[in-house]
């Protein structure tokens, strides 16, 4: 989970070389998964990075977050159900959604979530 606060001036959950290249590349943690923090994703609204929701999610997405978190019941303020309209917009490629969502999938499968279905 990325930080609150900023890098070198740029919030980390926009900032892809602290997640893809430092965390990932330099500190070896490969395909591991990321998730925000409580609304860290629209706060790129508040930082002047995006324009909407569909952007900070793009944004976010494209930096190596792989799951929005969020704090509050409205779906509607979750910035990764925005990633469709980003899509759309071509922001992002399903490629993007595929990596993200493989990441979460493969983390659930060996936290053994999958093994004893009800």
């Amino acid at each position: 989970m990325p930080s609150h606060n900023t890098v070198q001036q740029t919030p980390a959950h926009a900032d892809g070389s602290l997640i893809n290249d430092q965390f990932r590349g330099t500190l070896g943690f490969g395909d591991g998964y990321t998730a925000s923090d409580c609304n860290d994703i629209g706060a790129l609204e508040n930082y002047r990075l995006a324009a909407n929701q569909s952007h900070r999610a793009a944004i976010a997405l494209k930096a190596g977050l792989d799951q929005d978190l969020m704090c509050g019941g409205d779906p509607d303020q979750w910035s990764f159900n925005a990633l469709p309209q980003a899509l759309e917009e071509g922001l992002i490629q399903e490629a993007d959604i595929e990596r993200a969502a493989a990441r979460v999938l493969t983390h659930k499968f060996s936290a053994g979530l999958f093994d004893n279905p009800i």
